[in-house]
């Protein structure tokens, strides 16, 4: 396998699951949206 690009970004990991609940909330959306592929 090639890499095509490499980068850094925010890494997204919690040791605590409160932590991660409350990111949750904040940066997903709560919508009921279609996501089958066609």
């Amino acid at each position: 396998m090639e890499v095509l690009s490499e980068g850094k970004g925010e890494l997204i990991g919690w040791h605590d699951p409160d932590e991660a609940r409350e990111w949750v909330f904040k940066n997903k959306s709560r919508e009921l949206k279609d996501k089958t592929m066609s």
